[in-house]
C-alpha cells in the first residue's frame, strides 16, 4: 500500500514538474510536420518539409529541400534550446547534381559558433558582432531559419542580430523594421502579423501571433515567395 501511494505521488509530482515546464517555454511553432513551397515570379522552383519535434527543453529541426532548376539538395539537422529558442548544434549536407556532398557542422555557445567541414581540416570560429547578443541560422532559402525566427525575435526582443550562413562560414548583421508596412502575400491569413528584416536582402515574414507558426516569407528584391502548403502533426 505504501509502495502505491508512493509511486502515485512522484506520478503527480512528474505530470506537475512536466506541466511547469511546458507553462514556462517560450512560444513557438508546434511539433509537426510542414511542407513548403517556394516560388520565383509565381512560378515554382523548389519545396521543403520541416519536422520539428520537443525533447525537454530541446527542439529537434530537420528539414529537406530540394531545388530542381538549380540540381540543388539540402539536408539540415538544427537543435534549439532554452528560454530564447537560441541555436545549440546544427548540421547541414548540400548536395549539388553530380557532385560530392558537403557537410558542414557548427556548435554554438554563447556569443561564438565554432563551425568544422567533413573531410577539411581546422575549423572557423564566428563571434558575434559588437553590441549584437543574439544569433541565428539564416541560410539561403531553408525554412529551418525562418520557421523559427518570429518565435526567437519574440523570446529575445532582439533589434539586431546576427544571421549566420553555415555555408559560407560567415554572418551578417540584420536589423528588425518596426516601420516597415510590408504587402500582404497572397494566402498569408488574415490574422497573420509580419515581421520585416533589414540586412543584405531585405524580407519579410507572416505568421500566426497565436501559434507562431510561419505561413510565408517574401523577399520582394528577388520576387521570391515561400508559402506554406500543408501541416500535419
Amino acid at each position: 500500500m505504501l509502495f502505491r501511494v508512493l509511486m502515485i505521488a512522484l506520478a503527480l509530482g512528474g505530470s506537475s514538474a512536466s506541466a511547469a515546464l511546458a507553462a514556462d517555454a517560450p512560444p513557438a511553432p508546434p511539433d509537426g510536420t510542414y511542407s513548403y513551397s517556394i516560388d520565383r515570379a509565381s512560378a515554382n522552383i523548389g519545396t521543403s518539409t520541416v519536422t520539428v519535434k520537443r525533447s525537454g527543453d530541446a527542439i529537434m529541426v530537420h528539414e529537406t529541400q530540394a531545388m530542381p532548376a538549380q540540381k540543388f539538395a539540402v539536408t539540415v539537422d538544427e537543435t534549439l534550446a532554452g528560454s530564447q529558442l537560441a541555436p545549440k548544434s546544427y548540421v547541414g549536407n548540400y548536395t549539388m547534381e553530380g557532385g560530392t556532398p558537403v557537410v558542414v557542422r557548427m556548435s554554438f555557445n554563447g556569443s561564438r559558433a565554432d563551425a568544422t567541414v567533413d573531410g577539411a581540416s581546422g575549423s572557423t570560429s564566428l563571434k558575434l558582432p559588437p553590441r549584437i547578443t543574439s544569433g541565428y541560422v539564416i541560410e539561403g532559402a531553408l525554412l529551418t531559419g525562418f520557421l523559427f525566427l518570429p518565435a526567437q525575435l519574440h523570446a529575445s526582443r532582439a533589434t539586431a542580430f546576427a544571421g549566420i550562413v553555415p555555408s559560407k562560414l560567415t554572418q551578417v548583421t540584420n536589423t528588425v523594421d518596426r516601420g516597415m508596412r510590408p504587402v500582404r502575400p497572397p494566402g498569408a491569413p488574415a490574422n497573420d502579423i509580419a515581421v520585416s528584416i533589414r540586412g543584405p536582402v531585405d524580407f519579410q515574414e507572416w505568421y500566426d501571433p497565436t501559434t507562431f507558426v510561419l505561413d510565408a516569407v517574401s523577399v520582394p528584391s528577388q520576387n521570391v515567395l515561400i508559402h506554406l502548403t500543408k501541416r500535419s502533426g
